[in-house]
């Protein structure tokens, strides 16, 4: 540029005199911001940026060299917004960016008089990006006002230009002096990128998914990016990479780096063939800092033409996996393709298409799927005649009728993964509508149950990202194709089997031929050893059996492929049944295992092979049956508390000859269209089956006191391996129910959708949650810190078993799992005093003195006794456990902690709050070599709270355990006033009876006895409620002593007097759960509730006067599927308290049930709850007080 001094000379002049006038010539400046990528917004031949902020330019040189004024606008001819340096020297610039070739670039600058003009600089590139200094011309300044001067540059730009950059001169002594007030571009045309944000890996074409994760945590430390690209472990070969079916431009990508390690850039490359990849330099921007460590860049590259495939790769050399992290990817000019051509299949496949092996097989007419017509019309017959089948038929009837008026399923995806509960919820609608369409051929049913069909086959996909959604819905859409064949126009055939075979098994036959599309969700099932494995295979089965007559190719690929799938997870089933994820997971496998088994048994003719090579399978009901207590499953890992149950328990009974699990099974609350199709009368009893079970290769125990009785003891124990498939660092762990309730709690599942939740590795995420870390089992915890408390790949073994019907044990060696602290960890639990009671006991030989932790959740209240050595602990006033340490180190005291992370552990954000839950703990410090042991005493309501561990109770090593089986005297009968107890057994030792409502006296019990020298020592019951006492004794067996109990309780129902109902004035509660509001419990309704979560939340009624009362009627929520512990207390002035009534529900029904006590004036009642056997909720549908 020419330069001009005697423009110099004025503006000079200017200066001096405005300083002299006292006004600074220096503006005021707003911040452009960080830098960031954008978008020309302005598509056609021209364009304008008035630099009002930055969003409009491609790249600039950030918020630490450029900043944005806005001050004095009258001295810029009214520009609003101008465009200037934050400080001196080069690399202050902003670039634009056109899809097409730009001609031309005119630029407006304004100059301060305080310093001769710093010309702007203008450089140019092509679609490659390597710039060039173009020269420019400038137009003579024209005076403005407050010193400053403005001038236009022209700049014609050579041919092929797609870049350009305004640069400020680096020769300026000022950094305000020269501001740039517009940027006008001709022939430019915005570019197009595709942009992947990682919310997933939806867009990639490839990525190694075992080795990358997707972080959502902490956006804030993000610039409030919500999901980013980051690594699981170490090392090279962590890349994701797109193709594009156009040539791709460019690549801009952002990352964020922590200052924990400093940044150590990831690699590009590109390929034209997908085959050979060529690494490309990027250019990184400058860090910018955002907080918390983190600070933010971005790569940019250009490429060659021809440029299809692009891949980025972590660099190998970073030894931390959660740094750096990638926010977005912008490929310019590309369209991206996600899917890949289908490969051929093997030529093992082909064989079996071409052969058509099993479709050849199909039975030709519907439905043919699990159940035929012949066996739709026995059980049509059946319903009418077998009370069960009866209770079930108006059960599911009954759903089916609701079902009528529901609206169809709907495409959702409420975490962003999952579409599963839809899937589950198309299935349940469809096998239900099927299922009463075939017993009752309703069109009505068939109707409803197209309606579900066609909306679900219109959804856009069945969601391959998470591939049990397409297992589950294509599953749903196998039994509603076969069983409605019939009802269904060819038209809705169509539809039906269309979805089925592109939505369901051309998804999998993507995955069988070895495509790894996007995340490993979509495709890693194949060769896995977990549930997913038998899930995914056995719905895709079900598919392909339904439509293989149609479709017989397709159907064959399945099949074929399908069944050797299932050949890596079918071992899991182990030689003694156990499966090692788990009750619950066990559950869902075998369910779509045995679906699957059994459809190809009615349409193939044969279960292909599979029952008899896998031995497994004939003892896996006793797993299924096995885990669960009186009340609640042994949930240990990722299951849930609840009793499981599965039609497949009915499947599997018949044909392995099985009638106890068939018994267990027809206990269930909720059955399903499959356990109906499925059901088979049995007179077999659980009674008989064995009180302890003990799955060695999975290394877990229950044992327990009774089959028979809610109130029964059980015990469940976990040794086996840290790192199976859904587990925690729970080896040691125990659950313990008595009295119908949960003592010792597992916390089970945590939110699926944690950040690592499913990394098992030494060093995963998993580990870091609370309900998966030992601190959040019932086990040992030694020298807690931020790391695993257990080692994650520890296996232990269970050493030592025995069983007799007065006791039971087990010992597990836990060395493994503490192998960095102790040389020596051995647990063991077993049943005493005739399975009334539990022991556990500890023994623990440390490296060195160690802090040693012993923890136990509850759900109850906790009461710590004598000084520290003994707990009470109680739900309500009438069930209690009394916990005390019989031998252990001086500091080994009872307390109650939170069940929440230790301070020194970590604590992720996102965890579940355990409300309603604390711990049972004890703390031992210095600790070297030493035995801990613990006891566990059930006491029934009236029963009082020992003093002392029984006599004759002593501690033995583990080693030495046995389960003693001495010649012990026995009852031959046992009378309770003068009436022979139903259900005595001379091997059962305690028992339940309940007396009418309202009875106080105790009955009298004699225990019968057979053959001289047997004599029977009474200690009656004080009160009802309470428990008599008999010792048994005989001549010659000094340790043959046998102790049989009986408590009395009284009925629910209808009182011994009937009283009206009394009015009542107010009602309040100590909490609320949103529109469950108190009052909801006097309004006359069932469908209404008070609702309150945790333990002691109370509901309270004012009657405003005192009255005599007599009893209370109550209804509870899902009061049929569980029950709820509660005690009834009363007042006279509303502080004093006193409990009139302890117990529980009958778990049996949801209409009102009466609970009488001795009659008591008051004007105030209380009903306090402890939650139920499913949660800590606590929550009433109506309350009916009654006296007068």
């Amino acid at each position: 540029m020419k330069r001009r001094p005697n423009w110099l000379a004025a503006s000079l002049a200017l200066a001096a005199w405005l300083s002299a006038c006292g006004v600074s010539p220096t503006p005021t400046a707003a911040q452009p911001g960080s830098p960031r990528l954008g978008n020309l917004s302005t598509a056609g031949t021209s364009f304008a940026d008035d630099l009002a902020d930055l969003t409009q330019v491609y790249e600039q040189a950030g918020a630490d060299k450029l900043r944005l004024y806005t001050t004095d606008p009258q001295n810029f001819g009214g520009d609003g917004t101008r465009l200037a340096k934050r400080g001196v020297g080069a690399g202050r610039f902003v670039t634009y960016h056109s899809a097409t070739d730009l001609t031309r670039l005119e630029a407006t600058a304004y100059f301060n008089a305080a310093e001769a003009p710093d010309d702007l600089l203008f450089l140019a590139a092509g679609n490659d990006g390597n710039f060039t200094a173009v020269s420019a011309a400038r137009s003579p300044l024209a005076y403005q006002a407050g010193g400053w001067s403005k001038a236009t540059y022209s700049v014609a730009l050579p041919a092929g230009t797609r870049f350009v950059r305004v640069e400020f001169g680096p020769n300026s002594k000022q950094d305000w002096t020269v501001q740039l007030g517009q940027v006008r571009l001709e022939g430019y045309t915005q570019p197009g990128y595709a942009v992947d944000d990682l919310n997933d890996l939806g867009k990639a074409y490839d990525a190694t998914i075992p080795t990358l994760r997707l972080d959502v945590t902490n956006p804030q430390n993000f610039a409030g990016d919500t999901s980013r690209l980051s690594r699981r472990g170490v090392g090279p070969g962590r890349y994701v990479a797109y193709q594009s079916s156009t040539d791709i431009d460019g690549l801009e990508a952002t990352a964020y780096f922590n200052a924990a390690e400093a940044p150590l850039d990831p690699t590009f490359s590109t390929s034209g063939d997908g085959a050979s990849f060529t690494p490309v330099t990027a250019t990184r921007s400058a860090l910018t800092f955002i907080t918390a460590g983190w600070s933010k860049a971005t790569y940019r590259l250009r490429f060659a033409p021809g440029t299809r495939f692009v891949r980025l790769e972590f660099n190998p050399a970073s030894t931390l996996e959660w740094t750096p992290q990638i926010g977005q990817i912008k490929l310019e000019g590309a369209t991206l393709v996600t899917e890949r051509p289908l490969p051929p299949p093997s030529p093992q496949v082909q064989e079996a298409i071409t052969a058509l092996r099993n479709v050849s097989k199909l039975k030709a007419e519907h439905p043919r799927l699990l159940a035929t017509a012949a066996d739709f019309d026995r059980l049509r017959a059946a319903k009418d005649s077998d009370a069960t089948l009866r209770a079930w038929y108006d059960k599911l009837k009954g759903q089916a009728d609701r079902l009528l008026t529901q609206a169809p399923s709907r495409y959702e995806i409420p975490d962003g993964l999952r579409l599963l509960a839809t899937s589950r919820q198309v299935l349940s609608r469809v096998s239900t509508l099927g299922l009463l369409y075939q017993l009752d051929r309703n069109p009505a049913y068939a109707e409803r149950a197209w309606k579900e069909l066609e909306a679900a086959a219109n959804f856009p996909d069945w969601n391959p990202t998470h591939f049990l959604d397409v297992a589950e819905m294509t599953h749903a859409f196998a039994l509603g194709y076969d069983w409605l064949y019939d009802a269904l126009t060819p038209e809705q055939r169509a539809a039906v089997r269309g979805a089925i075979v592109q939505k369901g098994l051309m998804q999998g036959i993507r995955v069988y031929r070895g495509l790894k599309e996007g995340a490993d969700s979509r495709w890693f099932w194949t060769t896995a050893k977990i549930n997913w494995n038998l899930v995914v295979n056995g719905g895709l089965g079900m598919g392909a059996l339904a439509v293989g007559d149609e479709a017989p190719q397709v159907a064959e690929e399945v099949l074929y492929s399908g069944l050797e799938s299932m050949r890596y997870a079918l071992p899991e089933y182990k030689p003694d049944g156990s499966w090692s994820e788990g009750a619950g997971y066990w559950a869902f496998a075998t369910r779509y295992l045995v679906a699957y088994l059994a459809a190809s048994q009615t349409a193939l003719g044969t279960d292909q092979g599979i029952l008899g090579a896998y031995p497994g399978l004939a003892k896996t009901g006793d797993f299924g049956v096995g885990l669960n207590g009186p009340s609640q499953t042994f949930n240990y890992g990722d299951t849930g508390p609840g009793l499981v149950y599965d039609a497949s328990l009915f499947w599997l009974a018949r044909t392995f000859n099985k009638p106890v699990w068939a018994a267990y099974e027809q206990r269930n609350p909720s059955p399903t269209a499959q356990d109906f199709l499925w059901y088979t009368p049995v007179t077999a009893s659980l009674a008989g089956a064995p009180l302890d079970n003990f799955f060695e290769d999975a290394d877990v125990a229950t044992l327990r006191s009774a089959w028979d009785n809610v109130n029964a003891v059980f015990a469940g124990f976990k040794a086996g391996g840290n790192a199976d498939g859904h587990n925690d660092l729970d080896l040691g762990s125990f659950v313990f129910d008595a009295l119908g309730i949960r003592w010792a709690e597992d916390l089970g599942q945590e939110n699926y959708n944690l950040p690592g939740y499913f990394d098992y590795s030494p060093g995963g995420a998993r580990w870091t949650y609370y309900r998966k870390r030992a601190e959040g089992q019932n086990t040992l915890v030694i020298n807690p810190g931020a790391g695993p408390d257990q080692n994650p790949v520890a296996r232990a073994e269970i050493v030592a078993r025995g069983s007799s019907p007065q006791s039971a044990f087990v010992v597990a060696d836990l060395s493994a799992a503490y192998d960095a602290q102790a040389t020596s960890v051995r647990r063991g639990l077993a049943l005493l005093d005739e399975r009334r009671m539990m022991l556990l006991q500890d023994e623990i030989q440390t490296k060195a003195p160690a802090e040693v932790n012993w923890f136990m959740h509850t759900a109850a209240n906790i009461e710590v006794l004598d000084g520290g050595r003994s707990a009470l602990l109680s739900r309500g006033s009438a069930k209690r456990l009394w916990v005390t340490v019989l031998a252990g180190p001086g500091d080994a005291l009872f307390s109650a902690m939170p069940a929440a992370p230790l301070p020194t552990s970590p604590n992720p954000a996102g965890q579940t709050v355990n409300t309603g839950i604390q711990k049972l703990a004890l703390k031992m410090g210095n600790v070297g070599s030493t035995t801990l042991s613990v006891l566990f005493v059930p006491l029934q309501a009236g029963e009082p709270v020992p003093t002392a561990a029984p006599q004759g109770l002593r501690v033995t090593p583990l080693s030495e355990w046995q389960a003693y089986s001495f010649e012990r005297a026995r009852l031959s009968d046992l009378k309770v006033n003068g009436q022979s107890l139903p259900g005595f057994s001379p091997e059962t030792f305690s028992y339940n009876v309940i007396l009418p409502a309202g009875e106080t006296k105790v009955p009298n019990v004699k225990g019968v006895t057979s053959g001289p020298g047997t004599f029977v020592l009474p200690a009656k019951a004080s009160s009802v409620p309470g428990t008599t006492r008999l010792m048994v004794f005989s001549v010659g067996k000094p340790f043959g002593v046998a102790s049989y109990t009986v408590h009395f309780s009284t009925a629910r129902g209808t009182p011994v007097e009937m009283l009206p109902a009394v009015p009542v004035t107010a009602v309040t509660a100590s909490g609320v759960d949103g529109t469950n509001v108190p009052e909801n419990t006097l309004d006359g309704k069932l469908d209404t509730r008070w609702s309150a979560f945790g333990n002691g939340q109370w509901i309270q009624y004012d009657l405003g006067q005192t009255r005599q009362l007599g009893y209370v009627e109550i209804a509870f929520f899902n009061g049929d599927g569980r029950k709820t512990y509660f005690d009834v207390q009363v007042s006279n002035d509303g502080a004093a308290w006193r409990t009139v009534y302890g117990g529980e529900s009958s778990g049996t029904s949801r209409d009102l049930e009466a609970f009488d006590f001795a009659s008591a004036q008051a004007r105030y009642v209380r009903v306090v709850g402890y939650g139920s056997t499913a949660n800590m909720w606590n929550s009433l549908t109506e309350v009916v007080l009654h006296g007068q």
